[in-house]
């Protein structure tokens, strides 16, 4: 929500979704697009008709995107 609008790359946001603290940071290792992917996939279906308010950039990252409701 803070960064609505931006495209956050795959591994930034694996990594804040895996919630990786600042001491294992020198063992973080990015371990491919699937295991976000997965992640993803629960908060599409909590938001059910609203799911497309995430926006996967392909090769990149992935966008939250608010559209006004009129």
């Amino acid at each position: 929500m803070e960064r609505q609008g931006q495209v956050v790359s795959n591994e930034e946001l694996d990594r804040e979704v895996m919630g990786t603290s600042l001491e294992a940071e020198q063992e973080y290792k990015y371990l491919g697009d699937e295991r976000l992917r997965s992640a993803v996939r629960e908060p599409r279906k909590a938001l059910r008709d609203e799911a497309d308010c995430i926006v996967n950039k392909r090769g990149v990252g992935y966008m939250f995107r608010v559209q006004a409701r009129g």
